[in-house]
């Protein structure tokens, strides 16, 4: 379970929706590191993965251009 993302699991399709409405869905390390997470646990599965991204309830989405070596 994760604080700040929802993960739905259609296969081979994992959707993570960003939950964090009280701040527009901004990223900060704790998202990363969920994302990370769930990532590691989609590349250990043998059916063929795609990962979509999205706010949850929300219009807005924040960009994921963001610099990994900050971590």
């Amino acid at each position: 379970m994760y604080n700040t993302i929802v993960l739905e699991r259609e296969e081979p399709i994992a959707i993570l929706q960003f939950n964090r409405p009280n701040v527009l869905n901004a990223l900060n390390r704790q998202v990363f590191l969920e994302m990370i997470s769930i990532f590691e646990e989609i590349q250990k599965e043998v059916v063929p993965k795609v990962a979509i991204d999205r706010a949850l309830n929300m219009d807005l989405q924040t960009d994921l251009n963001y610099e990994i070596e900050c971590f």
